[in-house]
């Protein structure tokens, strides 16, 4: 939500969305767990719709598309856990 480029980000309702799709990825995949990979596949497509762009974005020519893919290379992947 505080990106040089967004005016108005993601709602409550946007992370339910996005929740509710990273399930519906695991699933299509055969699993009844989500794991990170499901977050990072629908968060771009889940989010595109629901951020609004401020007017320097427009002035550099920047689209939803990557500011969401620089805010989702910035989110650090969960640590695997080791077998112990």
């Amino acid at each position: 939500r505080t990106h040089a480029y967004i005016e108005l980000g993601g709602s409550p309702r946007a992370s339910l969305s996005l929740a509710e799709m990273s399930r519906a990825s695991a699933y299509i995949l055969g699993r009844d767990y989500v794991l990170p990979e499901d977050v990072y596949r629908v968060f771009v497509p889940v989010l595109n719709h629901r951020i609004v762009m401020n007017r320097q974005s427009r002035i550099d020519h920047v689209t939803k598309d990557r500011v969401l893919s620089e805010i989702l290379k910035g989110v650090e992947k969960p640590a695997e856990r080791k077998n112990r």
